[in-house]
């Protein structure tokens, strides 16, 4: 996962880094690499630079990783608890600032807005939990926001923006009447 990288590394990376390192973490998280497989072909470029690819072909390692990539998952997971809000509630996107990396975008913190969709509950792909650890599902909302609320007059009277949000991210706000 890119939100897994440190904030450093992450700020000089280019795009492509970031994926490749979302990449490789997520051969490693499920098991088709390993940190030595890793390191071994590191190495082999370092002295090597222009060396070709080696060919390893292992039939059952194979199998094992294209069911698992093949294999249908649902992104919905199942809880116990009740969720926060409900559709038509009122609610502001929490001002917060995280160190690490969020999907709150910085343009609607601490922002109202209006629940108008309940998706049920998913993984939080910006919590940071070691490798193998499951954080609990939330709840995941389409919020409303109008666009003059965002961006001032200069925005389209009639304009909105939806976004897509963990319940982590909102608060309720009762002094704003739900419409949408």
């Amino acid at each position: 996962k890119i939100e897994t990288m440190d904030p450093q590394q992450y700020l000089t990376s280019s795009y492509y880094e970031r994926w490749m390192q979302a990449c490789i973490q997520a051969c490693m998280d499920a098991g088709v690499l390993t940190a030595d497989d890793l390191e071994a072909r590191m190495s082999v470029l370092r002295d090597h630079p222009g060396a070709a690819s080696p060919r390893a072909e292992d039939p059952e390692r194979l199998d094992s990783w294209q069911s698992r990539i093949r294999a249908p998952r649902s992104i919905r997971r199942e809880s116990n608890r009740q969720p926060q809000f409900a559709v038509g509630d009122a609610v502001r996107a929490r001002n917060i600032h995280p160190v690490g990396h969020t999907r709150l975008p910085r343009y609607v913190r601490g922002q109202p807005g209006v629940i108008t969709r309940f998706y049920g509950f998913h993984d939080v792909q910006d919590h940071l939990l070691p490798p193998g650890t499951d954080a609990p599902p939330e709840p995941v909302y389409a919020v409303r926001f109008e666009a003059q609320t965002l961006w001032g007059n200069a925005a389209e009277s009639n304009g909105a923006l939806y976004i897509d949000m963990w319940e982590r991210y909102l608060e309720p706000a009762p002094e704003m009447r739900g419409e949408s």
